[in-house]
């Protein structure tokens, strides 16, 4: 199992205004089995080298952000936002190959080790010395990262001091890249990445994310406990993600293991947040704080609709919706899917439940997103914008007749009806959907927002 170092422990504390509480990052060390001296002498370097300054002493003192964090993961926000898109067939491939050709003479090694380490973090492999190769656009991303301005800070120069001038090296694409006389592209993929390690990895990632969590949380011991958990997990998925060079998926095997652990890998940042309502996780920058415990991942035919869910037991909405079927805002759980949501996307209604006989739940209503997720002005969970409409009760889809159709029994709301709020519709369920039920006069609805 991968080991949580005490830089990882303490950059992983930081909250969103750039504090961390060292009474929360020493005892969350003790529960992982740190002790304090490895903690103290991290705590110092960070402060020697400019990125932090400590407020007060000990336990009771406070580490304060003071400058910029140097990358040492693959775990900022757009990259996580890339690797998710990716996973929901969002992002898919070209058909082409980049390739980076660079020559850096003996004498300038720093350099030379800091273009090789760039390009394997960016999830390139190599194809001979000095040459490497992703199935990415990695254009822009390298330049950010490597090429020295006369002004870094007025262009956002990620770019490390021993980084090489402009020019270090040369890139080009192709659609035919060969090897040992072999030219499909998914063969390929596995002869330049472990693919089988990095699957085990991510299978790791899965298993921990399946531990069971505390229903109630509370305290300040019960939450250093789920912060240690917390950080077990993103410390695995952070040595599973690190060699993984996000193939597309017309790239990977079938049932690929990434694809689902990177959907479950923050479901504990959501608990370990629970007790003070904090509107983001503890966990490395850009982390989702998915709160259910198995969420599963958009197909690789990517969402044709989402599938907002409203319990029908718990509170009457058959006689809400009767006085106004207008549905212009509806809570979500926060996971990776709310990165994904955008304006104008597609958008059912379902109403789930089971105490009433009376009640035909499934799918009552279509509509559009109006913008994507936000939180709410208090921090106490999310929300999305909504243009929706309620059809007539007797135009409602019952999920009866949904599990008893041979494409429709699949939906993802049908195989896990406690998974996270939004659920999905794939773009062939949805064809079905508008197929079979506007022509039998069900969910009329849906031809208004065609």
């Amino acid at each position: 199992m991968p080991e949580v170092s005490a830089r990882f422990l303490i950059e992983s504390l930081v909250r969103p205004d750039g504090t961390a509480a060292l009474t929360e990052v020493y005892d969350t060390a003790n529960a992982l089995g740190i002790p304090d001296q490895p903690v103290r002498l991290t705590i110092r370097r960070l402060v020697a080298a400019g990125a932090y300054v400590q407020e007060g002493r000990g336990r009771a003192g406070l580490l304060r952000r003071a400058g910029v964090v140097a990358r040492t993961g693959r775990h900022d926000a757009e990259f996580l936002r890339f690797a998710y898109r990716r996973d929901a067939g969002l992002e898919p491939w070209d058909g082409r190959w980049h390739l980076v050709i660079f020559t850096v003479p003996e004498s300038e090694r720093a350099t030379r080790d800091t273009i090789r380490r760039t390009l394997l973090r960016l999830g390139g492999a190599p194809l001979h010395p000095g040459m490497y190769v992703s199935p990415n656009d990695w254009t822009d991303v390298l330049a950010a990262e490597l090429t020295v301005t006369a002004d870094p800070s007025a262009t956002g120069s990620s770019a490390p001091a021993d980084s090489p001038a402009p020019g270090w090296g040369w890139t080009a694409t192709t659609a035919d890249l060969r090897h040992a006389g072999e030219s499909r592209p998914a063969v390929l993929a596995a002869r330049l990445w472990p693919l089988e390690e990095i699957a085990a990895r991510y299978r790791r990632v899965a298993l921990l994310a399946a531990r069971p969590v505390p229903a109630e949380v509370s305290g300040h011991s019960r939450r250093v406990e789920v912060l240690r958990d917390a950080l077990e997990l993103a410390a695995a998925f952070d040595h599973a993600i690190a060699p993984d060079p996000l193939l597309p998926l017309e790239l990977l095997p079938e049932g690929a293991a990434g694809r689902g652990a990177r959907g479950v890998q923050g479901h504990l940042a959501g608990v370990a947040t629970s007790p003070r309502r904090e509107r983001s996780s503890p966990l490395p920058r850009g982390n989702p704080a998915a709160v259910s415990r198995n969420p599963g991942v958009i197909t690789a035919d990517g969402p044709g609709a989402w599938l907002i869910k409203g319990n029908a037991d718990r509170t009457d909405l058959r006689e809400r919706f009767a006085r106004n079927p207008r549905v212009d805002r509806w809570c979500v759980q926060r996971s990776y899917r709310l990165d994904l949501m955008e304006a104008g996307q597609p958008v059912l209604f379902w109403g789930s439940g089971s105490r009433f006989r009376d009640v035909a739940y499934g799918i009552w209503g279509w509509g559009t997103l109006s913008g994507p997720a936000r939180p709410e002005a208090d921090g106490h969970g999310w929300w999305v914008p909504l243009d929706l409409t309620i059809a007539d009760p007797s135009a409602w889809v019952p999920r009866q007749a949904l599990r008893a159709h041979p494409e429709l029994a699949g939906l993802e709301v049908l195989r896990q009806p406690q998974a996270a709020n939004p659920s999905f519709v794939t773009k062939r369920q949805l064809d079905v959907l508008r197929r079979e039920f506007l022509e039998s006069g069900r969910l009329s609805v849906l031809s208004r927002h065609d």
